[in-house]
């Protein structure tokens, strides 16, 4: 399964249906918004529950990008990142505080 969305100042393509129509390789799921697509993401990794996420350069920049980004867009489940429940962002490195 593949999600995707666009820049919010930027149209979709003109063919984006008539494209993704003939696409059937893996399943697309289209978001409107990043926060929608943030949502998303959060939706399924809490619903899959992996033990460990492995990503490249996941812990030195990745994690923190992300975070910062679900921070920005005010998404309110970030903490499901990890396994515990926190409320507030602290400041500092983000992957020592999901864990």
């Amino acid at each position: 399964m593949s999600a995707f969305t666009r820049p919010s100042d930027i149209p979709w393509p003109f063919d984006f249906s008539t494209a993704t129509a003939r696409y059937s390789s893996t399943k697309l799921e289209k978001m409107d918004t990043e926060r929608a697509l943030l949502g998303f993401f959060l939706a399924k990794l809490y619903k899959l529950d992996p033990d460990l996420i492995v990503g490249h350069d996941l812990h030195g920049y990745g994690l923190e990008l992300l975070v910062h980004r679900m921070n920005v867009n005010k998404i309110p489940q970030w903490s499901r990142l990890g396994r515990l429940r926190r409320a507030n962002l602290q400041s500092g490195k983000v992957g020592l505080m999901i864990l």
